[in-house]
């Protein structure tokens, strides 16, 4: 049961959409729907409306541009997002996506529901922020595109303007690089403690020309690992420099995730002590930072 009143709309346009939200500024998007009906069901969330996605057409299904990126739609299932042909270039976004619930949420839930939902630290965002994905955002001034460092901007916030909805991701053309996403769940839950997502890049010369990497589940926010990120970027992809960088990953992000500065980080402390967590994040990014290379 739903304790929460609110009432309910199911537009067929992407503007009727948007225009129900302009209009109503506590409304609360729809879109697969499994994150926000059990926030419902909790009482967490008290929407005046909720706008359902379902019948929205054009934001389901996945396509391939010229310039060789690829666009999914905010409806498509979470199980379209990972196994379709055209995303299997995509480790990290493959391994991430197809990680999320059981295939039964999978299969009906979709991609956008993150957004909706405001689950900035999880699975998918990491993803999305280590391979530099972009988000596609429709509103009242028409659509624009933000990289997910720009739209992932703070705990449970994003760069949605008011009235805006979150109509498709956009995952870059692959060309030289390639990614993997590593992860440690806790054994009851299944929940992610750890995520890690590494996109690697090699030049010429052979040397890293460019490394991204992202951390779930430690904040309320996906954290770019900046300092593992340099210590790998201009080097060989040796085993050596690789655990190198793992250790960076670790040593770096101990002093931000340990705080309990939010809810999420005072959470992750229940499942695991700082120590532990710190050795969890060097060893999956050493394995993704390693799955990565071995695809280049």
């Amino acid at each position: 049961m739903i304790p929460v009143q609110f009432d309910y709309a199911a537009p067929e346009s992407l503007e009727a959409a948007v225009k129900l939200l302009q209009e109503n500024q506590t409304a609360q998007v729809l879109a697969g729907g499994y994150s926000v009906i059990q926030e419902l069901k909790q009482g967490g969330s008290r929407p005046s409306l909720v706008v359902d996605l379902r019948h929205v057409s054009g934001l389901k299904g996945i396509t391939k541009a010229a310039d060789g990126s690829i666009r999914i739609g905010a409806m498509t299932t979470y199980d379209q997002a990972a196994t379709a042909p055209d995303v299997q270039p995509y480790a990290a976004w493959c391994a991430a996506v197809g990680s999320i619930g059981d295939q039964q949420v999978r299969n009906w839930n979709a991609v956008g529901d993150t957004t909706a939902y405001r689950d900035l630290a999880c699975d998918l965002a990491a993803a999305a922020l280590a391979t530099d994905a972009k988000f596609e955002l429709s509103g009242p001034g028409g659509t624009r595109v933000v990289n997910a460092s720009e739209f992932l901007v703070a705990p449970l916030g994003t760069a949605l303007a008011p009235g805006e909805i979150v109509a498709a991701i956009i995952l870059p053309a692959t060309a030289n690089s390639r990614s993997a996403y590593q992860r440690f769940i806790h054994p009851a839950s299944r929940y992610t403690i750890c995520g890690i997502a590494a996109a690697v890049s090699v030049g010429p010369d052979g040397n890293v020309s460019s490394c991204r990497l992202a951390l779930a589940s430690a904040r309320s926010t996906v954290v770019r690992l900046t300092a593992a990120e340099a210590a790998l970027t201009g080097k060989a992809p040796t085993p050596e420099n690789i655990a190198a960088a793992a250790k960076a990953a670790a040593d770096t992000v101990v002093s931000e995730a340990a705080t309990g500065s939010d809810n999420l980080s005072r959470l992750m402390a229940q499942y695991a002590g700082s120590e532990y967590r710190a050795h969890l994040r060097s060893v999956l990014a050493e394995r993704a930072l390693t799955q990565a290379v071995a695809g280049l």
